[in-house]
């Protein structure tokens, strides 16, 4: 670990030696001022080698006081051939808890739970109704063209309700673009990947077709501690597969009118492995998924007026069965159907020194829930509504405000003041260092199964309510094609009336959702990246660290309690370090990462000290050469995973793989 932080350091000293004063690459925020996000150079557009990209803008309003990351050119290329959970987890400060290759992975921003993290795809929410989470490693990063991290107060300039933060994903159009993309993977455990792209277009039309194919047998060796004695022993039963199909449709007009279309059909099917430590008889479990997505919408521009309609349905299947094989005895035997539609309209009016935006929300979802073996279930609607008024005022030519105001109304509860307020100031006018800060107040609703799920859901459950506060530093430097940009930033949050599902008060065998008093979270996050250029070659970095302290406060201290233990599963140190050395069209790429301890269960009287999981770290490298004529380019990949073959658990008697390879073949036909 000590070692991991003076390489951090070494290659910010060393990169920093070539910066000067420029402005930052936060400043581009709304580069289009028609767009709800900042447009910068499509990254996807040439996956097999690293090249240089630059952005300069004027300063831009819109992102005064916030805090976002985003994608760079280094993780959009490396991880073009990973889920989505994959490349937030390596290159964010975000937490994934993930169940292994083809399991359940949820983002948790800063001590928060999953169903704090919003998951928004072109302004169109994904997080299930029922559960309040989304399951990252059913997206896959193949169908996203821009992604965005907006944690604590800055989610409210896209939502309410996102206790912890949204991720954004979004898709945009390439004007007069022709071309063919395919690339074929095949790894370790008998995986293979297969993504497709079309697209085709001219300067008002433009058509794009993806297709994402993924299976696995899944089927890999690991040293099994949770039976005695220990032994060699094989996964099974933890096979997957995953088909998905995207096509958007764009059109524009020459007065600023855009028009886009999307829609968006996937099919998950993965069986379930079962726990180290089981020995019992044995047994089927899966569950089938089935997710279908329409997305369509239109923007126009008028001068300072620019105002933006989005429309989106959602309907998920997901069936889940469980089975003993030795006596055919079917456990469980789940279905569920959830359907949604999403309405929002968002105007902008911009003068030179101040930015006003209203947007207006509309959602109706249904849920039906059955459970055949227990005869159990439910059968919900929710209808929910939202407006929000946001301004943003530049000072001076140094500092800027911000102020948001949102409001919402669902299950004839109505919220009527979700506050967020923040600036910025540049500290120095001769140095790059500007500070940032906000306070926001937030709430999240529970989820249908929280308030129906039968049995132990719990209809009188009362909104979490979050107050969080977040003050930043950032600096950028840049010398010729060399530069150096970081920032470092301190926060705290309370949240009230969390909710919590725990073994039902009545002494039932099920367990059932409460509401605790508080939990209160406070910690650092520090993120870098560096180039640095000389004649053929090229010098990447990245890298970022989180200290995570989340607890609950109020709760019994002394032998036997859980008073300040930190939360199940959330380690307080976590580090990332990733680092690409380019020579002409050859690239090799090292991503290093660092979880730490975590708790499997909040301490108790009969365990003291809980159970814990060890720290562990991972080395994934990969070696890359690409080939490119007048209109063909083609490229090929070899990847190393756990290159020093750890042994890890990301959750408890879960056995992750060891070391393990992979082979990519990239080509692309454009014209």
């Amino acid at each position: 670990m000590k070692g991991f932080f003076l390489c951090i350091v070494f290659i910010c000293v060393w990169t920093g030696s070539h910066a000067q004063v420029v402005s930052t690459l936060q400043e581009a925020w709304f580069q289009d001022q028609a767009d709800r996000f900042p447009i910068t150079p499509d990254f996807t557009r040439d996956t097999f080698h690293l090249k240089e990209v630059e952005v300069v803008a004027d300063r831009k309003l819109n992102g005064t006081g916030l805090r976002m990351f985003r994608a760079d050119s280094v993780s959009l290329h490396s991880g073009l051939n990973v889920d989505l959970s994959e490349l937030i987890s390596r290159h964010t400060p975000v937490f994934i808890r993930s169940y292994g290759k083809g399991g359940l992975a949820t983002a948790h921003f800063r001590g928060t739970a999953a169903s704090h993290t919003g998951v928004i795809w072109n302004g169109m929410p994904l997080n299930s109704p029922m559960r309040g989470t989304t399951d990252l490693s059913q997206l896959p990063l193949f169908f996203v063209d821009n992604l965005l991290v907006l944690p604590g107060g800055s989610s409210l300039t896209v939502a309410s309700g996102a206790l912890g933060g949204i991720i954004f994903l979004e898709n945009q159009p390439e004007w007069q673009v022709n071309a063919i993309k395919l690339s074929l993977e095949r790894g370790s455990f008998n995986t293979m990947r297969t993504m497709a792209k079309v697209q085709w277009g001219r300067s008002k039309f433009q058509t794009v077709t993806r297709i994402f194919l993924e299976k696995s047998e899944n089927n890999y060796p690991f040293f099994n501690n949770g039976v005695l004695p220990h032994r060699r022993d094989t996964l099974f039963n933890g096979d997957f597969g995953k088909k998905a199909l995207l096509q958007e449709l764009y059109f524009r007009t020459g007065n600023g009118l855009t028009f886009h279309a999307r829609g968006w059909i996937q099919q998950n099917d993965r069986n379930f492995p079962p726990l180290m430590s089981y020995e019992g008889d044995a047994r089927t479990e899966f569950q089938k998924d089935d997710q279908y997505r329409l997305n369509a919408g239109l923007k126009k521009f008028t001068g300072k007026l620019s105002y933006q309609y989005t429309a989106g349905w959602n309907h998920a299947r997901m069936d889940y069965f469980h089975q003993s094989k030795t006596h055919q005895y079917i456990l469980r035997d789940a279905q569920s159907r959830e359907e949604s539609w999403s309405n929002q309209f968002r105007i902008q009016y911009r003068l030179p020194r101040l930015v006003l935006t209203a947007s207006a929300d509309a959602a109706w979802v249904t849920v039906n829930s059955e459970e055949k073996v227990k005869m159990e279930g439910y059968e919900k609607r929710r209808g929910e509504t939202g407006w929000m008024l946001q301004g943003q005022y530049q000072t001076s030519g140094r500092s800027g405000l911000y102020l948001i105001y949102r409001g919402e109304w669902y299950d004839g509860e109505f919220i009527p003041l979700i506050p967020s307020a923040g600036g910025e100031w540049k500290v120095l006018e001769t140095f790059p260092l500007t500070m940032k800060m906000n306070v926001t107040r937030n709430y999240h609703k529970p989820g249908l199964n929280d308030l129906y799920w039968n049995p132990g859901g719990n209809p009188e459950l009362l909104p979490e309510e979050g107050f969080t506060g977040e003050i930043m530093l950032s600096a950028a430097g840049k010398k010729e094609t060399n530069f150096l940009n970081q920032e470092i930033s301190l926060y705290f949050s309370d949240i009230r009336n969390w909710i919590m599902w725990q073994p039902a008060a009545n002494g039932a065998w099920y367990w059932e959702a409460t509401n605790i008093d508080l939990v209160r979270a406070y910690g650092a996050e520090y993120n870098f990246s560096s180039m640095l250029q000389s004649g053929n070659w090229k010098f990447v970095s990245s890298g970022n660290y989180a200290y995570t302290r989340a607890f609950r406060p109020h709760a019994l201290s002394g032998p036997g309690s859980s008073g300040r233990s930190q939360l199940i599963y959330l380690p307080v140190h976590a580090a990332n370090l990733h680092l690409a050395v380019s020579l002409k069209t050859w690239s090799l790429l090292g991503d290093l990462s660092f979880t730490g301890q975590r708790l499997t269960q909040m301490s108790d009287p009969q365990r003291p000290d809980g159970l814990t999981l060890p720290p562990f770290g991972l080395l994934n490298t990969s070696l890359q050469k690409h080939f490119s004529g007048k209109n063909l380019e083609w490229g090929i990949k070899w990847k190393v995973e756990n290159l020093l073959n750890a042994r890890y658990q990301q959750i408890l008697w879960r056995p992750m793989p060891e070391r393990n390879y992979s082979l990519t073949l990239t080509l692309a036909i454009k014209k």
